[in-house]
């Protein structure tokens, strides 16, 4: 196992394109396992293009995975799987039914759910291609169900432009008379949005969509307490108590004896991918025989504990269903009985 440092903001495309070159040129790995440009197709493409295979990103279009493959690789869903979940479960759950958790501002006794999509699309200038796509998947699989959103807005991450983005997202989800929001988001936005709505004396339903880390506790810890009181959705995570009993917690403390992190099983995720392809491949480790090996891999897992972990060429994602989940200040979470039926596929 080789380190190396990222040498700059990995937001970057030219800093993530420059880090892939030397990765490939000076090292020659078969594998990288990225976790510090995890956002940056970039970094990745690059790889790609000069054969090395990267366990990175987080949850792209499928066109993209399609584009880089056999080499690139994600332990999440692809964005397409989180709007596929988040469709059928509106049109199942939602559908129709009054906004019960939203504020008294924004509905009457009556009024029927008017859902709102905020969604990434880039990082300061840099726009990604593949939001879009996602974007119009969501659009069909609603018309599909009968539904269709009330306003769509898509943002770039700039914490310089944070404030004027929320304001004026914000205000057109008012305008638009939504009552229900999903955000396909990076785990900071949030932060802001909510407490711009607050601001605005305006309070939907919050609909967790399972992106970016906004289905943590950590994270839901961070957002406008009178906004997240009531936010409810769906994850690809797992149950992650007793850490200590856990696989990344032992693997970790069989060499070091300090502090792991609140994230170890998280972070011991890609390495697992990774030695599962080397597994799956056989005798002769290729880029081919590592997708092979995996795309033929059998389906594990469809618990509270364990989701379901499937890979096809179409979605060379690792998690393959979700879970119900809200937010409750007050509570803690526990440990779910793990039947296979209670995860949504």
């Amino acid at each position: 196992l080789v380190t190396f440092d990222g040498t700059g903001d990995p937001a970057s495309d030219e800093v993530a394109r420059a880090d892939a070159v030397a990765i490939a040129e000076e090292l020659q790995p078969f594998v990288v396992v990225d976790t510090g440009s995890a956002q940056s197709t970039a970094f990745s493409g690059e790889l790609a293009a000069r054969g090395v295979i990267c366990v990175c990103t987080t949850s792209n279009s499928r066109q993209y995975y399609a584009e880089t493959a056999p080499y690139v690789y994600t332990i999440l869903p692809v964005l397409e799987e989180y709007y596929e979940t988040i469709a059928e479960y509106w049109g199942k759950r939602l559908k129709d039914k009054p906004a019960k958790w939203a504020g008294t501002n924004v509905k009457v006794s009556n009024d029927v759910r008017k859902f709102g999509l905020i969604y990434l699309e880039g990082r300061g200038d840099v726009i990604s291609p593949y939001a879009k796509v996602g974007k119009e998947h969501f659009d069909r699989l609603l018309a599909d169900q009968g539904m269709a959103l009330s306003k769509a807005v898509a943002y770039t991450f700039d914490i310089q432009q944070q404030q004027q983005q929320s304001t004026n997202i914000i205000g057109q989800m008012i305008a638009a008379g939504v009552n229900n929001i999903v955000c396909i988001c990076d785990a900071l936005y949030p932060i802001f949005l909510t407490s711009e709505a607050t601001r605005q004396g305006y309070f939907p339903e919050w609909f967790i969509s399972g992106t970016g880390l906004l289905d943590t506790s950590f994270f839901g810890r961070t957002y406008d307490k009178q906004q997240w009181n009531h936010a409810f959705g769906v994850s690809p995570l797992w149950v992650f108590n007793k850490k200590e009993g856990s696989s990344g917690y032992r693997t970790y403390h069989h060499v070091a004896d300090d502090f792991e992190g609140n994230g170890i099983n998280v972070w011991q995720s890609p390495f697992q991918l990774s030695f599962a392809g080397i597994h799956y491949a056989g005798p002769r480790l290729t880029p081919e025989t590592w997708s092979q090996g995996l795309f033929l891999a059998p389906a594990r897992g469809g618990t509270q504990s364990a989701p379901l972990v499937k890979f096809t060429p179409e979605s060379p994602g690792a998690i393959k269903d979700f879970v119900e989940v809200w937010w409750d200040e007050n509570g803690t979470g526990q440990q779910a009985h793990d039947h296979p039926e209670e995860r949504a596929h």
